[in-house]
């Protein structure tokens, strides 16, 4: 295959990804900066209630990813019949594990933010805050499937177009709610939970009304998409057990950071709060790269197509680095002006620049990592070494050694962070060693 057509296949299907994420990630921007304006409290109360909504995020993107490793391979193998009932399966798992953060969250909102924080200004705004916008999370579970069998079986742009009416809504509605634009009561961070709910309450409306419009042959009906016999289930369950599990697994671990994180002081989570909302942009483009090529090597798996797959892996992961080092250097030149606009204290603008200067040092490795992991381990179902090697850097390596700085060498958090970062190292070494034994080159369908 020329290169040219690797290259063009791999652009389609990530730029769509990446628009997508680069609207949700601009959109988040002028929300943060928003809530900004109410002060720091604010910015590590939601922030902190953002951290509850990883998790969910991270539980739902086990469930859908696993799900994906068989939507793209099914799509391969043009077995419309048996993605809809992944797609049933995918649809129960995510309803039943939003629905438990939902309660969680919406009945104890003090004790879930309590957690994380022992400031009372922290607990009291962050409650408020997660109290309305745990009811987004089984809307955002449901669109989340439907986006993933859309993006594996070649259509990103159908995500790419709700999400962005989704999240235009979403901003203007914080711009009206936040601070009392356009004749709306000023109603702080409440007013940012009501928008994010019905941004996704119109997320899913809209992906719902595509996917049965009957042109794109995946709304199918209830009695199709629950037929699944206990051996398919079983099947399924073979690979994405350990996906979900590992993704779940790492999301209550990385909560442990925000915990560490925010007992290291208010400022310091509201520093981190907003160097993670630069993060955001500076991921994207390895979320796009390592999605796109997850469908690629996965519609080759299941075509049969191995050499093909080794041959996108192996393009995939040049492309990945060299969009790391791009986009480091982009952000270079435009992250003092985004910390400008805060109305923060000088030694929390400090802090957010040191640690997103470490995330621009290390954003190549962390886009290797990415696409290694999810755009080619896990295409090929390699779902038991990746769930060893995530879990293990973060438990045994970047969690141990980032609570020690904090808590017993009393570093700060440049220094902290970094220790943290240490994980991604372990991980994109580990992953890079299994790419090069071809154990992932199977058909798992």
């Amino acid at each position: 295959m020329k290169k040219t057509n690797f290259y063009k296949k791999l652009i389609a299907l990530a730029v769509p990804i990446i628009l997508q994420q680069l609207i949700a990630a601009s959109l988040n921007l002028v929300d943060n900066l928003m809530i900004g304006q109410l002060g720091e409290e604010s910015i590590a109360s939601v922030g902190i209630a953002n951290q509850v909504y990883f998790i969910v995020i991270l539980f739902i993107f086990g469930i859908t990813g696993g799900a994906s490793i068989f939507f793209a391979q099914f799509w391969g193998k043009k077995d419309l019949d048996s993605i809809h009932k992944t797609l049933g399966v995918a649809l129960m798992l995510t309803l039943i594990s939003s629905a438990a953060f939902t309660l969680a969250a919406a009945a104890f909102p003090r004790f879930v933010i309590g957690i994380f924080s022992a400031d009372p200004a922290v607990i009291e705004a962050g409650s408020q805050y997660i109290s309305i916008a745990a009811l987004s999370y089984i809307p955002y579970a449901i669109s989340s499937v439907f986006f993933a069998v859309f993006r594996s079986t070649g259509r990103p742009r159908i995500p790419l177009f709700t999400s962005a009416i989704a999240l235009a809504l979403n901003t203007l509605l914080n711009y009206m709610l936040i601070l009392g634009n356009f004749g709306m009561p000023a109603l702080g961070v409440r007013g940012a939970a009501i928008a994010t709910l019905t941004a996704r309450l119109v997320e899913v409306t809209i992906i719902l009304l595509i996917a049965y419009n009957g042109k794109n042959h995946l709304g199918a009906k209830i009695t199709e998409l629950f037929s699944f016999s206990r051996l398919f289930f079983k099947k399924l369950m073979s690979k994405m057990t350990l996906v979900i599990l590992n993704d779940g697994i790492w999301g209550l671990g990385t909560a442990g950071y925000t915990i560490m994180y925010a007992r290291m002081g208010t400022g310091v989570i509201a520093a981190m709060t907003i160097a993670n909302t630069l993060f955001n942009f500076l991921f994207i483009f390895a979320l796009g790269i390592g999605s796109g090529l997850a469908i690629m090597v996965g519609n080759s798996l299941g075509a049969d197509k191995f050499d093909q797959a080794k041959r996108y892996a192996h393009k995939g992961i040049i492309a990945a680095a060299l969009t790391g080092v791009f986009v480091a250097l982009v952000m270079l030149v435009f992250r003092d002006i985004i910390l400008s606009l805060y109305s923060i204290q000088e030694d929390v603008l400090q802090n957010a620049k040191d640690v997103t200067n470490i995330l621009m040092l290390i954003l190549p490795v962390i886009c290797i990592e990415f696409t290694l992991f999810i755009g080619v381990l896990r295409s090929g179902g390699d779902t038991l070494y990746c769930a060893v090697v995530d879990l293990s850097a973060l438990f045994f390596v970047g969690l141990p050694l980032a609570l020690v700085g904090a808590f017993v060498f009393h570093w700060p958090l440049p220094i902290v962070y970094l220790l943290a970062r240490s994980e991604t190292i372990v991980r994109a070494v580990a992953s890079f060693i299994r790419y090069k034994t071809n154990i992932w080159v199977k058909n798992v369908t």
